[in-house]
């Protein structure tokens, strides 16, 4: 078997060394930070834009995803009857505590209201 290589005399080397040293970025990366120039990283904590439900209720508009109720810890808060914890959980605190500024005289029906209004915007109603 007969072996095909080839050898680069030293000066050759030394040439195509200086050409890779001395060769510029394209003038479209020199510009661009290392973070741009990194591979796009996947998004998978964001829910998709057709997953996500407007709600507006108490003068107050939330975003819930279509499958906010599957979650298996907000079922069970929701079973033991803790609504006001679950409806943070699902529209977050920083809502919650926006629609309980809005409302100042909310109660248990209210509570029970939003969550209707949530159940109805993602289908989950029985």
């Amino acid at each position: 078997m007969t072996e095909t290589t080839t050898e680069m005399t030293r000066e050759e080397l030394e040439a195509e060394l200086a050409r890779r040293e001395t060769s510029e970025k394209p003038a479209e990366q020199a510009d661009r930070t290392t973070r741009e120039r990194s591979a796009i990283k996947p998004q998978d904590h964001k829910p998709a834009a057709a997953e996500i439900q407007i709600v507006e209720h108490g003068g107050v508009t939330f975003e819930v995803t279509r499958n906010v109720l599957d979650d298996l810890r907000t079922l069970d808060m929701l079973e033991r009857g803790m609504i006001t914890s679950s409806l943070r959980r699902i529209v977050t605190d920083k809502k919650f505590e926006e629609f309980l500024e809005k409302n100042p005289g909310a109660n248990t029906e209210a509570a029970a209201a939003l969550l209707e209004a949530i159940t109805d915007k993602v289908g989950a109603k029985n």
